[in-house]
C-alpha cells in the first residue's frame, strides 16, 4: 500500500513536467509559422461578375414537415385552452370545497335553525308540487 502512494505522488510531478514542455514546445512551433497578409486571406477574393441570386425552393420534406406544422399547431393551441379552462375550473371547485369543509366545519351560531328551515321548506315545497 506505501508502494502504491509512493508512485501516486512520484508520477504526479513527473506528468506535470511533461505537461509543461509540451506547451512549451507548442509556442515555440507557433512562433516560427509566417504570418499571412489580409489580401491572401480567401475571404477577400472578389465575388464572379456574373453571379444572381436564386431563392431556395422547399423541398417535398420540407413542405410535408411545414405542413404538419400548421396542422398541429391549431390542435395543440386548441388541447392548451382546454387545459387551461379544465385546470382553472378544477382549482375553483377545489378551493369551493376546502371553503365549504372549514366553513361547516366551524358554522356560526345561528346555521343550524336556518338549515332546518330551509330544508324543511324545500320539503314541503316539493310534496306540494307532487300533488
Amino acid at each position: 500500500m506505501a508502494a502504491f502512494r509512493m508512485g501516486k505522488l512520484t508520477t504526479m510531478p513527473a506528468g506535470l513536467i511533461y505537461a509543461s514542455i509540451n506547451v512549451h514546445l507548442a509556442k515555440e512551433e507557433e512562433s516560427k509559422k509566417q504570418l499571412v497578409r489580409p489580401e491572401q486571406l480567401p475571404i477577400y477574393t472578389a465575388p464572379p461578375l456574373h453571379s444572381k441570386y436564386i431563392e431556395e425552393q422547399p423541398g417535398y420534406l420540407q413542405m410535408g414537415f411545414a405542413s404538419i406544422r400548421t396542422t398541429t399547431v391549431r390542435y395543440i393551441g386548441w388541447c392548451k385552452g382546454v387545459y387551461i379552462f379544465m385546470k382553472t375550473g378544477i382549482m375553483d371547485t377545489v378551493q369551493f370545497g376546502k371553503d365549504a369543509y372549514v366553513y361547516l366545519k366551524n358554522p356560526p351560531q345561528d346555521f343550524l335553525p336556518k338549515m332546518g328551515v330551509i330544508t324543511a321548506s324545500g320539503l314541503v315545497g316539493l310534496i306540494s308540487a307532487r300533488k
